[in-house]
């Protein structure tokens, strides 16, 4: 009994030393896999951590993306972040250290117009590699070259161009490899010819001789000296900003007479080139703030509304209007994407002269006239229509009604002419006529520069 009992005692003892050391082994291992799941734990927290990081980061930068840069050094915040928006802005602000002027619009073909002196160039803005200031692209050029005397020589090209941002230059591929050419083999013959030796040259070259036949003491063929024919002089003419001028021209402005439309639609194309010179010039020289100041003007030719004759329909007059202004057909011909306002100087009845100015932003035409005649509503309505203004309000302008005689209505329409071109520059312009003064104007305007 004492046997059995003392067995169960080293049985009873050995089961707790077991259950001890097994437990003592599980503690053991579940500390091994505490450490394990701890480490995996800081595996995962660190990967979490750097994923929330890398988030943070690209928040970070796509905000950075989200303001536009100012002159002043200020960040100005954009609402809805659009890389083409960031896009336009780096072409903008590239364009602007060149002094070059940028618009865009959307249509399908083009979706953007390059504005260099003399030249209109369409393009799509995707097809823009600004990395580089010489770069290749699609496009349409609409460029007008200028004799001595300002008469207009118009070239329409399409297809691949190489854009000089440095120089300011857009030509035709084709045209650059043409003249690469040219000058290789130039350059070529030059080699050439200066391996000749003078006596080859001379061997090469023919003495030009000519046979005087004497007849009885006289020269009878010598053509190196003609006789000169009294001949009766005709009036001088020549041609000036594309208009015919001639002697009576000048006569009428130093005799105060009744202006011409060649004598007024000079003036037209001389305010034009130089308002294009001028607004970039003023634009790029001003503050950021100031640069939506200038309400760039287009005067349009009196032959335009002329030409419309005395009864006549929108489609004819959508007609002329689209061929006088066909570098703009690649924009739809909406002026209103590079000029704030359109003046007409109208043609009444071939008895005298009013003016129509178009106002985009205030959408309004404004009439002036010398004598405060009516101006032809029809008129207004279809040159209203032709420019997207069907609904605009119609005001008399404050300094209508001053001409005093019967001939100087045209004086004071270039005199208010000039007035609107001076607006686009210094919101504060006065207008004052001057008759005197713009009669030296326009004599300097017609002025022929090419003495024969």
């Amino acid at each position: 009994m004492q046997q059995i009992q003392q067995q169960q005692n080293v049985k009873g003892s050995k089961i707790p030393f077991e259950y001890k050391k097994q437990k003592s082994l599980y503690e053991e291992t579940s500390n091994n896999d505490s450490k394990y799941q701890d480490m995996d734990n800081n595996k995962q927290n660190q990967k979490l951590k750097e994923e929330i990081q890398d988030k943070s980061d690209q928040k970070r930068d796509q905000r950075k993306k989200q303001f536009i840069q100012l002159e002043d050094g200020l960040r100005k915040p954009k609402r809805n972040y659009d890389p083409q928006y960031s896009n336009k802005q780096q072409i903008i602000n590239k364009l602007k250290e060149q002094k070059i002027f940028i618009h865009f619009f959307n249509l399908k073909k083009y979706d953007s117009v390059i504005e260099l002196q003399n030249q209109l160039f369409y393009c799509n803005l995707s097809n823009m590699n600004l990395d580089s200031d010489f770069f290749e692209i699609e496009g349409k050029l609409f460029k007008t070259d200028y004799d001595k005397n300002y008469n207009p020589n118009f070239f329409t090209q399409e297809g691949s161009f190489i854009v000089s941002l440095l120089e300011k230059k857009i030509q035709l591929k084709v045209e650059v490899e043409q003249q690469l050419r040219i000058s290789i083999n130039r350059n070529t013959q030059q080699c050439i010819e200066k391996k000749k030796t003078k006596s080859e040259f001379r061997s090469q070259s023919l003495v030009i001789s000519k046979i005087i036949i004497i007849e009885e003491g006289k020269i009878i063929n010598d053509c190196i000296t003609p006789k000169k024919k009294k001949q009766h002089q005709p009036t001088k003419l020549w041609c000036k900003y594309n208009q015919q001028i001639n002697e009576n021209d000048e006569n009428i402005l130093k005799n105060g007479k009744w202006l011409t439309s060649s004598i007024i639609d000079s003036f037209v194309s001389y305010l034009n080139i130089q308002s294009k010179i001028q607004s970039e010039k003023e634009y790029f020289e001003k503050n950021q703030n100031d640069k939506q100041q200038i309400n760039r003007i287009l005067f349009l030719p009196t032959s335009l509304t002329t030409n419309f004759g005395m009864s006549y329909d929108c489609k004819k007059a959508q007609k002329l209007f689209q061929e006088e202004l066909q570098q703009f057909e690649e924009m739809n011909y909406e002026l209103n994407i590079i000029y704030k306002r359109i003046g007409f100087p109208i043609n009444k009845n071939n008895f005298h002269w009013q003016f129509l100015l178009f106002d985009f932003e205030r959408n309004q035409v404004e009439l002036f006239d010398s004598l405060s005649h009516n101006i032809d509503q029809n008129l207004i309505k279809t040159l209203a229509k032709l420019l997207n203004l069907e609904s605009c309000e119609q005001i008399k302008n404050q300094f209508s009604g001053q001409q005093k005689n019967s001939y100087a209505c045209g004086y004071y329409v270039c005199s208010f002419m000039q007035y609107c071109y001076n607006l686009q520059f210094k919101e504060d312009a006065k207008y004052n006529y001057n008759e005197q003064e713009i009669i030296e104007t326009l004599l300097d305007v017609i002025k022929d520069e090419i003495k024969q």
